[in-house]
């Protein structure tokens, strides 16, 4: 049987990696991009193909997550606009799926490196258990290398494929065991723990569950959320770059539902981008130039020009930008 280990990179999938390659398996590092990690799939592939000798899989489904997870979790959110169990289950489905579809049913299992108890909403009994029950048939073929003993006999176990005895058997937060057992299994490189994901970042989580109330979210909305000035007037949102990079980022900004536009400033000043919800009435416009200029090089005593939507707005000085910071979020 081929062995399918969800894999972040992080030290627990790397070791559940480096375990099961160990067995003779045909092992792969099946990666689920979702989206909202910023991964370096060169690390990836360095730490699970050269280092480790799997093969390295990514699994593009951005917008699969997006349908089927971030907005209606099973299991709710975590601290912020995170649904950690409902996105370890997706991606444990995605992987299955993908397994069915080139392996076929019976010829591979699936792996994670989780460990028992060591995350406070996806790594406890119940949930797990409870995560277990949903997965159905799915769970017979799910092994966890860093907690066997702790989990119901799998299909690759009962058929002989993997023997427990050289696997682990870890329970709780520490992680003094794994950090133990680099060296000895040959691990020289492997992505910090708990690697990043933005969901589980407030200033971030608050700007998506702020867009969401008022937008459709889609995959090409990733750099809106996550960089910039954020500013809501009600239920309207405008968002001016901080910088040359953010400038250039927002300047390629592709909107297919077509909910914003761009403002530049005049051709003679030097400075940011701004964009705004479509919709936003002449006044709001005028102060979103207003904001732009203040964030610019622009003289703050000039009045200036702006074309904003084919339309002309004449006599527009800088605004105070602490005029408006009771509508920023920060992030």
């Amino acid at each position: 049987m081929k062995a399918l280990v969800l894999f972040s990179g992080g030290l627990d999938s790397t070791i559940a990696l480096k375990l099961l390659k160990d067995h003779g398996l045909d092992t792969y590092a099946v990666y689920v991009e979702t989206g909202f990690v910023n991964a370096d799939y060169d690390q990836l592939k360095y730490i699970a193909q050269e280092q480790i000798g799997a093969k390295l899989i990514i699994l593009m489904r951005q917008q699969q997550y997006i349908d089927k997870v971030l907005f209606t979790p099973k299991y709710g959110y975590g601290r912020f606009f995170n649904p950690c169990l409902d996105c370890h289950k997706f991606m444990i489905e995605q992987t299955w799926q993908w397994g069915i579809e080139q392996f076929g049913k019976g010829n591979f299992f699936l792996a994670t490196g989780e460990v028992l108890g060591q995350r406070g909403k996806s790594q406890t009994r119940p949930n797990i258990d409870r995560m277990n029950k949903d997965l159905g048939e799915i769970a017979d073929y799910l092994v966890r290398p860093l907690s066997i003993s702790y989990f119901p006999e799998s299909v690759p176990q009962k058929l002989g494929v993997i023997d427990p005895s050289k696997l682990l058997n870890i329970k709780g937060k520490q992680r003094r065991q794994q950090l133990d057992l680099i060296d000895k299994l040959g691990i020289k490189d492997y992505q910090t723990p708990a690697g990043g994901c933005l969901l589980t970042v407030s200033g971030f989580a608050q700007r998506l569950k702020r867009f969401s109330q008022h937008y459709q979210y889609q995959i090409e909305d990733f750099p809106l959320i996550r960089h910039g000035r954020h500013f809501w007037f009600d239920d309207k949102l405008l968002v001016i770059s901080r910088n040359e990079k953010e400038t250039k980022l927002f300047e390629k900004f592709h909107d297919p539902l077509q909910r914003f536009i761009t403002i530049d400033l005049p051709a003679d000043v030097l400075g940011p981008v701004a964009i705004i919800d479509v919709s936003a009435s002449d006044e709001l416009i005028r102060t979103a130039c207003g904001l732009l200029l203040d964030y610019s090089k622009a003289d703050k005593d000039r009045e200036y020009t702006f074309v904003v939507n084919g339309q002309r707005f004449d006599h527009i000085k800088a605004i105070d930008r602490n005029l408006h910071a009771d509508k920023l979020i920060k992030g």
